[in-house]
């Protein structure tokens, strides 16, 4: 009699799946990035600073008008782009009252006057600006429940010759480790399905927004050990939603799975990558449509 197959990894064990809740999501979206928020903002905000220096000198919105920062996590872009756009009313929002406290210090320890903070689910932040010059979004639009519905919303807040500008994790089907990280996380229940990307580049066209731009980004990461980078991605970053959602079991056969084969490289006492972030900008080319009209 033959005896049992052994997993592979051409094959490899299936991870039981477990669903969220959708009543909960939004108190669970909360409060893992209230816990995460200080954390967060020592171990990734460096590490994403070149993508945002990088979208912040794609993004032209006309020189008159309020911007809106939705997702504005501990603050970083809102300090930047007051910088660069001194005087310039600026509203950033935050789903997570941490993430809200972290940058109101960063606004008041730099004195930007023209600054306002406040918690917000950044996909209803739009009913906090009329006819705004921009939209700035870095890093929040993947995290979303609703992707698409976010950005058709953001649609609403802009003026004519407005700009939208959306930088995020795109979906990967190549084998970079992010990929072979968000395939294990979709295998386990804990990652998104829906391949959103082209349907919300025809939802904005069909609202009146050209794109002006679809650049691929790409900078070199470093972690001490694939360990690290996967502890991070669970104690400071986006899978500490998913801890919560989920059970230990199945989190942590995801991550054992994901370090068998990571792919990340070894250059002496680190291990690097070059995630790949995809960066949009819109540009509105007509009047937003009136509310009847939706």
């Amino acid at each position: 009699m033959p005896g049992p197959k052994t997993p592979s990894r051409a094959a490899p064990r299936e991870i039981p799946k477990k669903m969220s809740n959708p009543a909960e999501e939004l108190r669970t979206v909360e409060a893992a990035w209230s816990q995460v928020a200080e954390r967060y903002e020592k171990y990734w905000s460096p590490r994403l600073r070149p993508y945002v220096h990088e979208a912040l000198g794609a993004f032209a919105p006309p020189t008159q008008g309020p911007l809106l920062v939705a997702g504005c996590g501990p603050g970083e872009e809102l300090e930047l782009l007051a910088r660069r756009f001194p005087g310039r009313p600026i509203v950033g929002t935050d789903l997570s009252p941490a993430m809200v406290a972290l940058a109101r210090r960063r606004v008041k320890e730099a004195g930007l006057a023209s600054v306002l903070v406040d918690r917000d689910d950044a996909a209803l932040s739009s009913s906090r600006l009329n006819q705004g010059a921009g939209v700035f979004s870095s890093f929040i639009l993947q995290l979303l429940p609703d992707p698409v519905a976010a950005l058709e919303a953001w649609t609403r807040v802009l003026r004519t010759g407005g700009c939208l500008l959306a930088l995020f994790w795109p979906r990967a089907d190549d084998a970079s480790p992010v990929a072979r990280l968000q395939r294990i996380l979709r295998e386990a229940g804990l990652g998104r399905e829906d391949d959103w990307e082209p349907r919300a580049i025809e939802t904005l066209c069909a609202h009146g927004l050209d794109l002006r731009a679809d650049r691929r980004l790409e900078f070199e990461m470093a972690h001490a050990s694939p360990k690290e980078f996967w502890n991070e991605l669970v104690e400071s970053g986006p899978l500490q939603a998913a801890a919560r959602r989920s059970d230990k079991e199945t989190l942590d056969l995801a991550g054992k799975r994901w370090l068998e084969d990571h792919g990340l490289e070894r250059r002496g006492a680190e291990w690097v990558h070059r995630p790949a972030a995809r960066l949009w900008v819109f540009e509105r080319n007509v009047e937003p449509l009136s509310e009847e009209g939706h």
